[in-house]
């Protein structure tokens, strides 16, 4: 259980697993973990409040688990962003400009990232395994950073600085914002 932690590094903007301004404070009508991840910034899913809902959230999870496994993807919860930054506090960037898609918004998929989400590929098992892991440590809620659970948008430049391959990143970056799944896999490195 060495990747998970609390969350606790800031965040520069919006992207997937990263947070558009965290709240700070939590609400009374959620339980810990919910907050903890809308907190986050993850796209979190209410539970049903009929039957009816219910049935078809379970219906959604299974569609989405036999996509995931059926293309080899998993299941990142960002199918058409609003707004995208360079989410990689690594990057020097400070312009805060918005990422096009198709043109400026790149993708990493850290490897740590395939680790975690190989056993959890759509976001209800990942929420189901986080609270397994919260309860096994004994704590009402746990997070993983960013780069763990899902993969991030970034600018030119951070894709560069960690040596990707651009076309495939900028294809990954796509591939999430049209489909809201990302590959299985760790984004290429390019060509020396």
């Amino acid at each position: 259980m060495g990747i998970l932690n609390w969350f606790s590094r800031k965040k520069k903007a919006s992207g997937v697993g990263t947070p558009d301004k965290p709240s700070g404070a939590a609400s009374q009508d959620h339980g810990p973990l919910t907050d903890a991840l809308k907190t986050a910034g993850y796209t979190v899913r209410q539970r049903p409040a009929s039957q009816e809902a219910m049935v078809d959230s379970i219906v959604q999870a299974m569609r989405a688990r036999q996509t995931s496994i059926s293309e080899g993807t998993f299941e990142t919860g960002e199918k058409n962003p609003q707004r995208i930054l360079c989410s990689d506090n690594a990057c020097p960037c400070t312009d805060a400009q918005p990422l096009v898609i198709g043109r400026t918004a790149y993708m990493y998929i850290s490897q740590a990232v395939v680790d975690f989400r190989k056993d959890c590929r759509t976001l209800l098992e990942r929420d189901m395994m986080l609270e397994r892991a919260a309860k096994t440590m004994g704590m009402s809620a746990l997070l993983v950073d960013g780069g763990v659970a899902n993969p991030f948008y970034l600018c030119e430049t951070g894709a560069k600085l960690r040596g990707l391959d651009l076309s495939a990143a900028l294809a990954d970056a796509k591939m999430v914002a049209e489909t809201g799944f990302a590959p299985l896999r760790t984004t290429p490195r390019a060509k020396q």
